[in-house]
């Protein structure tokens, strides 16, 4: 189900699609997560379960900086430009011209870092 998920989210063009993958992914992985920890109160000693559940969470999280690396590379050029200006109007910032333009960081294949 976490795989129909993800394929809902990758190719839904509608939001309500996006939604119902993104709940699919969510929904499944929490319930997978309580699976996995009753398994593991299980089998791990009590006395023992404080370090061992400390380390599987630094190797879970080892994955996140690759994983922030990975989206910058292969996400560049993608920005916000095309996207719809209602948030921004939503909170009242939209038509203001004293808001100074941001400058930001690109990482590009190859050239490596260029600010623009």
């Amino acid at each position: 189900m976490i795989c129909a998920g993800a394929v809902l989210t990758g190719l839904g063009a509608h939001p309500l699609i996006y939604a119902a993958g993104f709940l699919l992914i969510a929904g499944f992985d929490k319930m997978f997560n309580i699976y996995v920890r009753t398994l593991r109160k299980e089998i791990i000693p009590p006395e023992e379960f404080g370090k061992t559940t400390g380390v599987i969470i630094c190797l879970n999280n080892l994955s996140q900086p690759l994983a922030g690396l990975t989206v910058a590379i292969f996400a560049a050029g993608d920005d916000a430009r095309g996207r719809p200006a209602w948030p921004c109007r939503c909170n009242g910032s939209a038509g203001r011209h004293d808001i100074p333009a941001r400058r930001h960081a690109v990482v590009t294949r190859g050239m490596g870092l260029q600010i623009s």
